[in-house]
């Protein structure tokens, strides 16, 4: 399990790295922290007190579609694991698609959007090693457990739906010259299955 979680990881960060070294979000990248190792965000990100500008929402939006795929490696990664660590990931990315959504709808300046990210990452990274102990300490009774988690993480991924569908509304009304991309994830007994659109 634990090679498993390591290839994930890597696959993941290379293919994070991949869209954060993207030309067209080089702009973006003097505003917004983004980075694949999980470090303090540097202090100028944090003070920076403008706010999205109209072409930064479009840009915000592009880099918020082209990192799902980069998502699915991690959800399709949890989901051979155990639902606990899938429920953490699906609450994690619920959280920032909704930090997305006010950052775009103006509600967030540049170092509040970097400062909530950073603290969303360190709360995630918490959650992932609470949920691992919690794992490895409830095996027995592990039937129930699963079954109870599975519950936790199809809420979850409700919840998450729920955010992408408000940042799709939210693009749709701004009509930004890219189309979002929404992952669905649903569980088919024991296996999750999902399908970016």
């Amino acid at each position: 399990m634990q090679k498993d979680a390591a290839s994930t990881r890597e696959s993941a960060t290379a293919c994070l790295q991949e869209v954060f070294s993207k030309p067209e979000f080089a702009g973006l990248s003097k505003k917004l922290y983004l980075s694949t190792l999980h470090q303090t965000v540097p202090p100028e990100y944090l003070n920076n007190d403008s706010n999205p500008t109209k072409p930064d929402i479009a840009d915000l939006y592009r880099l918020h579609g082209d990192v799902q795929a980069c998502r699915k490696i991690v959800l399709d990664g949890a989901s051979a694991r155990h639902p606990l660590i899938l429920t953490v990931i699906v609450e994690s990315y619920s959280e920032s698609d909704r930090l997305y959504a006010d950052a775009v709808s103006g509600k967030l300046t540049w170092g509040q959007f970097n400062e909530a990210r950073q603290t969303l990452n360190t709360k995630g990274l918490a959650r992932l090693t609470e949920a691992d102990t919690r794992i490895r300490g409830e095996l027995q009774g592990q039937h129930q457990f699963e079954v109870e988690q599975r519950q936790r993480a199809a809420e979850a991924m409700q919840q998450w739906a729920y955010q992408q569908q408000q940042l799709y509304q939210q693009q749709q009304m701004i009509a930004a010259a890219s189309r979002p991309v929404m992952i669905n994830c649903n569980y088919s007994g024991t296996t999750v299955h999902c399908n970016s659109f």
